[in-house]
């Protein structure tokens, strides 16, 4: 049996963003890169930046067993 990916979730590409991200320590809103990702396939979350944003989507956040 064969099931299509699509079929069993929802894929998105997240939010692209139109210039290089400035880290603000004070910003509200953190943001996953794809530098964040380890060799061990886990986001290290050490290093993730803020920056000064209106907030995200609720669609744009990540929720605990989405697949990154």
């Amino acid at each position: 049996m064969r099931i299509n990916l699509e079929d069993i979730s929802d894929i998105s590409t997240g939010v692209t963003f139109r210039s290089r991200l400035e880290p603000e320590v004070s910003g509200g809103v953190r943001v996953i890169q794809m530098k964040d990702l380890g060799t061990n396939n886990r986001v290290n979350l050490d290093n993730i930046i803020s920056i000064h944003s209106k907030p995200p989507k609720e669609s744009n956040l990540i929720k605990k067993g989405d697949i990154i």
